[in-house]
Order: structure tokens, then C-alpha cells, then sequence
């Protein structure tokens, strides 16, 4: 995990230096507000990542109808804009980092997705690949990192040699197991919460030592950790809706949806479920 530690931490100083130059700190920002940031910030993405919900219509679309991925994807992209703004990577994923190489590594080999090292290790991390930086909620950088780290390492739907999702699933591979994705859940927080926190207390560590006196560090960070669930959502919204060209029937169940994806993911998107209905906060688009 060292190198996740790694990237975590240059994301950390990426989104705290720049988290007062948006000027959206404070409440929505509207489309005209982030074109406007954008162009001050030299011309970046009025919104970062690839896979921002504003340019996957289509896949949108291709997910059915009732399923949780697409009745609450305009509740987490507003969860998102509402958030502290900064500038944004837009494609954090692990290959997009470079690191500094150890004692027992070459400098050409790049770390695995679950590459330990002792727990207090941290690999030194440089960045590629800005076509997509923008102005955006620095969670979701972290989501997507975690995703293409952490993620990698739990079991999801059956795949075939090229890669691609395998539709439609093996007979029975759909049926729920409620107290095996919980389990899936609580081990992937396990991983996750450390990793979380440690970006957390970067970014505070970063604000403070560039703009503390415009950013309430306190409020970035307790928005931005109760953020987390929402951006990894929202990757997996776009991630399905790619994929669901291959599945068989529009009025596909939401179970089989979310059976292409871990376990951890199924019991997270149920757990925002409950919550949005609890808050009457569904949409269907």
C-alpha cells in the first residue's frame, strides 16, 4: 500500500493548493461558475474526470431504468459539485502515477495494486496524464485511485479472455448473498478508512500550508469524508452503464446490474438506496 499512501499524498497536495483558486468553496457550482474557475486556472476542464455523469449520456441511458446506479446518479453528481471544488487530476488511476523506486525495487518496475511494504511506508509519487484535469470534488480523484489500487483486489463478475464482461452470468451467479457483501464491505473499509484518513490529513497539511487563511480546512475535511461512498458510486455509474451495451435486455434487474460488479460495491449501493429513500432524495432519469 505504500504506493497508494504515495499517490494519495500528491493528490493531497494537488487538491490543497488549489482549493482557494476555484472560488467555489461554498455551496453548488453552477456550470457557468466552474467555466469561469476553469478559464482563470489557464483553460483546464470546467469539470475533471473522464467519466463526469455531464458526458455519459449514453451510458446513462444504457442502464435500466429502476436500477440504483442510474435513480441516484444525478443525486451523487449534485453530492459532488456541492462539495469544496479544487483542481483535479481527472484520471487517477494507479499507471498514472510514477514512483520513486526502494532499496529492493528497479527503477523501471512499477508497484501492483496491493503492493505492501511496512504500514508507515510512503513511495514518493509524480504524476502523468492531464487530458482530463479539471475543476472538480478532490474525492473523486481519491475514489478512482482506490478503485484502480484497492478495488483490484476484490473478486467481481466473470470476465472473458478479452477482458470484457462476461453477459449474460452463469446460472445462479446473480442470487444475492446479503451477509457475504457486507462481509465483502466491512473488509474493503478495513483497507480503505486508513487510506482515506492519510489523504485527509494531507490535503489539511497542504490547505494549511498554502491558503488556510481563505479555506475552512475543517469543513473540506468533513465534507470530503462523508464522500467517499458517492464518488466511488459515481465511477461505477459510468463503469456498468459502459458495459451494459452487452447485457441481453434493457429491463435487466438491478441485481443483475450490480452482479457484474464486488461485493463491497453491491452492499454500498444498497446502503445508499436506503438512505436516499429514507430521505425521499430518489431520482429516476
Amino acid at each position: 500500500l505504500s504506493a497508494a499512501r504515495g499517490a494519495l499524498r500528491w493528490l493531497a497536495v494537488l487538491h490543497g493548493t488549489f482549493m482557494a483558486d476555484t472560488g467555489l468553496l461554498h455551496g453548488a457550482a453552477t456550470e457557468a461558475a466552474a467555466e469561469a474557475a476553469a478559464n482563470r486556472l489557464g483553460g483546464i476542464w470546467p469539470q475533471a474526470q473522464y467519466f463526469h455523469l455531464g458526458t455519459r449520456a449514453a451510458e446513462l441511458q444504457a442502464l435500466p431504468t429502476g436500477c440504483t446506479l442510474r435513480r441516484l446518479a444525478s443525486q451523487w453528481d449534485r453530492q459532488l459539485r456541492a462539495a469544496p471544488q479544487t483542481v483535479c487530476h481527472g484520471d487517477a488511476k494507479l499507471p498514472n502515477f510514477l514512483f520513486r523506486p526502494t532499496a529492493t525495487s528497479s527503477t523501471a518496475e512499477q508497484p501492483t495494486a496491493l503492493t505492501t511494504t511496512a504500514a508507515d511506508t510512503v513511495r514518493d509519487a509524480a504524476a502523468v496524464d492531464f487530458q482530463y484535469a479539471g475543476v472538480g470534488c478532490g474525492m473523486s480523484d481519491v475514489a478512482y485511485l482506490l478503485h484502480s489500487t484497492v478495488g483490484k483486489a476484490f473478486p467481481a463478475a466473470p470476465r472473458d479472455g478479452d477482458g470484457g464482461l462476461v453477459f449474460p452470468r452463469p446460472k445462479g451467479y446473480c442470487r444475492a448473498d446479503a451477509a457475504a457483501e457486507a462481509a465483502d464491505y466491512a473488509a474493503w473499509r478495513s483497507v480503505v478508512d486508513p487510506l482515506v484518513e492519510y489523504y485527509l490529513g494531507e490535503l489539511r497539511r497542504a490547505i494549511d500550508a498554502c491558503r488556510s487563511d481563505v479555506v475552512d480546512t475543517d469543513a473540506v475535511v468533513t465534507a470530503y469524508r462523508g464522500l467517499l461512498e458517492p464518488a466511488y458510486l459515481d465511477y461505477w455509474r459510468f463503469y456498468m452503464g459502459w458495459a451494459a451495451p452487452m447485457r441481453p435486455s434493457i429491463d435487466a434487474s438491478d441485481e443483475e446490474v450490480l452482479a457484474a460488479a464486488p461485493g463491497f460495491v453491491r452492499h454500498m449501493a444498497g446502503r445508499q438506496a436506503d438512505y436516499s429513500s429514507d430521505a425521499g432524495d430518489v431520482v429516476d432519469l
